[in-house]
């Protein structure tokens, strides 16, 4: 489902691999908050499994959607996300993105994860290009999320109170956001 990528001056994308549900809301509020210091307008490219598919051909539950939900919740347009289905694993997620970068011409790649799951990715990526598996032209940026042993509210209060002037700029209410995200049970 990368048909809906437009030409922009700007290809640039943010990586969100799937990781359960704590890590998926947490690498997709990552995304939209450290991507705004370092790109304009990214696309997002949520890499993992897909949940259960309706009649309709749309995903309807697992980490594709929590992870989709969250970014449109944090008011990202459809037309900037692009779903990837085929990866199951670290290796797989950088692979599928690579190629999707390679396709529509994207260079710089930010990975919105925690610091030891970009260090693999940075490993599997080195090693796809070391065996000719995908082109050695993506710059990764890291977008580290905070690390998993600090509980969620904790986590997010971090997010909210540290980065107030983008959480800003992204929403007219930001206390509605605080009180859907912080104040909900994971």
């Amino acid at each position: 489902m990368v048909d809906n990528l437009v030409d922009r001056l700007d290809q640039d994308a943010i990586m969100i691999p799937t990781g359960g549900p704590t890590y998926d809301h947490m690498r997709a509020m990552t995304a939209v908050f450290k991507s705004a210091r370092i790109f304009d307008n990214p696309y997002y490219i949520i890499s993992g499994a897909m949940g259960k598919i309706n009649k309709h051909g749309q995903a309807e539950f697992g980490p594709n959607t929590r992870i989709e939900k969250t970014l449109r919740d944090l008011n990202i347009p459809s037309e900037d996300i692009i779903q990837e289905y085929h990866s199951r694993d670290t290796l797989s997620n950088i692979y599928e993105t690579s190629k999707i970068c390679e396709k529509y011409g994207i260079e710089r790649l930010g990975i919105s994860s925690e610091p030891s799951h970009i260090k693999r990715i940075k490993h599997a990526y080195n090693q796809l290009v070391k065996f000719g598996c995908v082109k050695n032209d993506l710059e990764l940026i890291p977008l580290e999320v905070i690390q998993r042993n600090i509980p969620l509210k904790a986590q997010l209060r971090y997010f909210f109170y540290n980065n107030a002037a983008y959480v800003k700029d992204l929403f007219s209410n930001p206390k509605e956001i605080e009180r859907r995200y912080i104040n909900t049970k994971v």
